[in-house]
């Protein structure tokens, strides 16, 4: 399994699409800044937590991503192919 960490519009881009995600942000009903936590969500996700998600379109998506300076890691030939995660400032 191989660790990759990137800041690459494009490559995270393919990586969310070949998944069938959305990228999103976590929803608060009490406020919508722009600091709630990105992340990708997938239609056929099972969690026990119930969360709300607000998707947003991709140019919104990288405005935050920039502005916030944040990283993007996922793993290659993992047993979960989804697994992702977002970081402040590149590792």
């Amino acid at each position: 399994m191989t660790k990759v960490q990137t800041k690459d519009h494009a490559e995270i881009k393919q990586w969310i699409d070949a998944r069938g995600g959305t990228p999103a942000r976590i929803a608060h009903s009490s406020t919508s800044d722009t600091l709630a936590p990105l992340t990708v969500r997938f239609d056929n996700e099972k969690r026990d937590v119930k969360q709300s998600y607000q998707p947003l379109e991709y140019d919104e998506f990288f405005e935050i991503f920039d502005k916030h300076n944040l990283t993007f890691s996922y793993t290659e030939n993992g047993d979960d192919d989804k697994y992702h995660t977002f970081t402040s400032g590149m590792k």
